[in-house]
């Protein structure tokens, strides 16, 4: 494991540790789409179709809407699916695990927020 993934996942287990006392996920729990579908839901589907940065998006117009626990647990896991993918997969679907630290990054911007609600 190179540094990059290291480093997300530590953050990825540090941050579910404080937000959701507990663990992440290593895997999204693959659910039949419906009308009701999750976010979970959601996003594994469309990173299943190839369609990572456009899941990335889902994302983060999530956290400008809800901006709560369970959307950046929803996020936590993302990262933490995308990490543990083949790097291959990745460059054939136009991402990167660079782009997953600086997705990281970009969604812990607003945690301090949450966790004080200021």
């Amino acid at each position: 494991m190179d540094t990059i993934e290291q480093m997300i996942e530590g953050i990825g287990k540090m941050l579910a540790k404080i937000l959701l006392n507990k663990e992440p996920k290593q895997e999204f729990v693959i659910e039949h789409l419906s009308a009701g579908e999750t976010l979970h839901a959601k996003l594994d589907y469309m990173i299943s179709e190839g369609k990572i940065n456009e899941a990335e998006n889902l994302l983060f117009e999530e956290l400008m809407i809800f901006s709560s626990a369970e959307v950046y647990a929803a996020g936590l896991e993302f990262y933490a699916y995308l990490n543990s993918l083949p790097e291959e997969f990745l460059h054939e679907n136009n991402f990167s695990k660079e782009e997953i630290r600086q997705g990281l990054e970009d969604m812990l911007r607003d945690i301090p927020v949450l966790i004080t609600g200021i």
